[in-house]
């Protein structure tokens, strides 16, 4: 969930509220509700995250030991 997407659904609650955008604390909420959403989203795939980076690193470790090779 985007800061946008927190100020769009404020907006379906709000309506139309002229300074709704600029509204400094209504900003710094979204934005903690963002984050808030990111790092859930982190926790929730953390186990499947790990297993994308092992393998991230395997890869990594087999190329640079073909380009030591100089086959690469």
């Amino acid at each position: 969930m985007t800061q946008q997407d927190v100020f769009d659904m404020a907006r379906e609650v709000c309506g139309k509220w002229p300074r709704f955008m600029s509204n400094p604390n209504l900003q710094a909420f979204a934005k903690l509700v963002a984050a808030k959403e990111r790092e859930r989203i982190i926790a929730e795939n953390k186990p499947e995250i790990e297993k994308c980076n092992a393998y991230i690193k395997e890869l990594e470790t087999k190329l640079y030991a073909i380009k030591a090779r100089g086959e690469a």
